[in-house]
């Protein structure tokens, strides 16, 4: 049996290797002169491999689609990667969050796992090779044109393609291509887990960090997102971050613009944060406002919270009213901006969008219209949260792809 796996990507390789392991003869196709290239830019350079969570919690971390994953999660699970890794040489450690990384903390070590992985199994590897078209025959493959004519014949095809972010990476979208041309329901493309542009000119505090903060997110309507406590980032266009990462996921298909809160004091009710406030009040009467806002924020955005609260910053402590007083705690607790649009799709560290799971046969990852087609990886409308779970389901449906001629 001969199969094309279409993309060097994360689940191409794995699905490479695990087919040539089940006795097929594989060819693996890359377009890239090199394999893994937006492997080797995920977790910072050093390659959060997946995530050790309990199913449940596991589940509750993909934003789209999650049902669709129950079956691959069961088959091939966090511990079958670390394991399978393991075994090619590769040692793995696990940080906060059950964020697994190699214990070298180097990217292209995974990815020398992973090529070692097919090289031992004698997958053809072909680099600077590009697919052009998937060839079928009535309702099933029949293999793939190249972009320099070459036709190559196959049992089955396997589309491991990717997303639209980074797509210096490679990542352009081909495989959406394909599958609308074969007739295949596919879900708008948007940016997931990314940065968002703020209405706010924020430059000036660029790389300015908050800590133990919330962020939520509304329409006119509800709250659609509110974060745990956790970590953003001020960038020149706006805010960035674990949280803001995170809620991006969430509100990527709402109309924007959104309004946005930052929660200075999430460990604070306002009550108690009045009472807090009449005793520095108190003890600082003879000094200026911006002394009184720099106890309770970073100093650096303190001139953005004057703003908001339309106060001097030589405004004396003392001169404050009751009403100025309630207006600073609920700023605190609300501290208001407003979303005009997440960040480039291209700046992304996923896409969330793709093939539609209704085409696709969760146990096998096949498509239900064209026979011995199959789709993997985040080229399915399927993401999930930072912390190892999107790499995690791109391994998990490779593998469950693979072992589908058994």
């Amino acid at each position: 049996m001969r199969v094309v796996v279409v993309g060097g990507g994360a689940s191409g390789l794995l699905a490479s290797y695990q087919f040539a392991k089940n006795g097929a003869e594989v060819f693996l196709l890359e377009k890239n002169e090199k394999f893994g290239k937006k492997l080797f830019l995920t977790g910072k350079g050093r390659c959060n491999i997946t995530n050790t969570a309990d199913k449940e919690t596991f589940m509750r971390n993909i934003v789209r689609n999650a049902k669709f994953m129950i079956s691959s999660l069961d088959k091939f699970s966090s511990k079958q990667m670390c394991l399978l890794l393991k075994e090619y040489g590769l040692d793995v450690k696990v940080e906060r969050g059950g964020r697994v990384f190699p214990v070298s903390d180097k990217s292209s070590d995974v990815i020398k796992a992973l090529v070692a992985m097919c090289v031992k199994q004698n997958v053809h590897m072909r680099l600077r090779t590009k697919v052009k078209k998937i060839l079928c025959t009535g309702n099933s493959v029949e293999g793939v044109l190249l972009d320099s004519g070459e036709k190559i014949t196959a049992d089955k095809v396997v589309v491991a393609t990717g997303g639209m972010s980074y797509s210096s990476t490679g990542s352009t979208g081909d495989g959406f291509a394909w599958a609308k041309e074969l007739g295949l329901e596919t879900t708008p493309l948007v940016a997931g887990l990314n940065a968002m542009e703020t209405v706010e000119n924020f430059a000036k505090i660029e790389g300015l960090t908050l800590k133990n903060v919330v962020f939520s997110i509304k329409n006119e309507k509800k709250t659609l997102f509110a974060s745990e406590i956790g970590e953003m980032i001020f960038t020149d266009k706006g805010v960035s971050g674990p949280i803001v990462l995170t809620a991006s996921s969430y509100v990527n298909r709402e109309n924007f613009p959104l309004q946005a809160e930052i929660d200075f004091k999430p460990a604070l009710l306002e009550e108690q944060l009045k009472i807090r406030l009449d005793k520095d009040i108190a003890n600082l009467k003879a000094k200026q406002c911006k002394a009184l806002l720099e106890l309770y924020l970073p100093k650096n955005i303190v001139p953005f919270v004057l703003s908001v609260l339309q106060w001097s910053a030589q405004d004396k402590v003392a001169q404050l009213s009751k009403q100025q007083r309630i207006r600073f705690v609920h700023v605190l607790k609300h501290f208001p901006l407003t979303i005009k649009c997440l960040a480039p799709i291209d700046r992304a560290i996923i896409t969330s969008g793709g093939v539609s799971v209704k085409e696709i046969n969760p146990q096998t990852m096949e498509c239900k219209k064209i026979k011995n087609l199959y789709f993997i990886g985040e080229v399915l409308d399927i993401d999930a949260l930072t912390g190892g779970f999107n790499l995690q389901i791109a391994f998990s449906t490779a593998i469950v792809c693979a072992n589908s001629i058994r």
